[in-house]
Formats: C-alpha cells, structure tokens, sequence
C-alpha cells in the first residue's frame, strides 16, 4: 500500500498488501489511519498514515456468514464508515472506534 503525497514527491510504501487483481478500495481517517481492503475475502485491514503493520479494523460477523467487507468510505461527520459487505452484498454504516455497525440494505 502506498501514500502519494499531496505536495508531490514519490510515493511511499506504508505497509506490505498482498493486492489480488483489482484493490477494493480505501479511506483515510481524519486521525491519520487508512483503512482498506485488498483480498477478496476477510475484514476491512487499518494502518497508519506514517506506515506500519496492517491489522483488522473489524470483524467478519458469523451469524450472518460474512465472508468479505469492501469499499470503506469515511462519512462526512469523521466518525463512521460506510461499506459493502457480504454475501449477499450490503450496505453498512460502522462507528470508526470498532463499536455499533447497521446493515443498511442489500445492494448490487
């Protein structure tokens, strides 16, 4: 995963990702943390704006049988996030800080 910086200059390397054939997106945090997903299956990843090691930002919930989240895109109020999940493919709308999700609705 690589930041290109706004000023110019080269990009630079913030973490490794095992990209698959297309990336499914990423946002960057008003706290300076970039979510993103890169593999077809599995939660939304987090790493800092500085680099480091990417970890899970969520979960995948078993009583639904979600397999992948994609997509996270940071909400005008800086405090949630809203992506696809699924299957089936679904809205949902997570507090940044890990806490409450709402699966808003099925989506192609």
């Amino acid at each position: 995963l690589k930041k290109i910086d706004s000023a110019g200059g080269p990009p630079q390397v913030l973490c490794d990702a095992q990209f698959g054939q297309i990336p499914f997106g990423a946002a960057w945090t008003a706290d300076n943390v970039i979510l993103f997903s890169v593999s077809a299956t599995g939660p939304i990843q987090r790493v800092s704006a500085s680099g480091g090691t990417p970890v899970p930002w969520s979960t995948l919930d078993p009583n639904t049988k979600e397999s992948w989240q994609r997509f996270p895109s940071m909400l005008p109020d800086g405090r949630h996030v809203l992506y696809l999940s699924g299957p089936p493919a679904t809205l949902v709308v997570a507090d940044l800080s890990g806490g409450s999700r709402t699966r808003l609705n099925a989506s192609d």
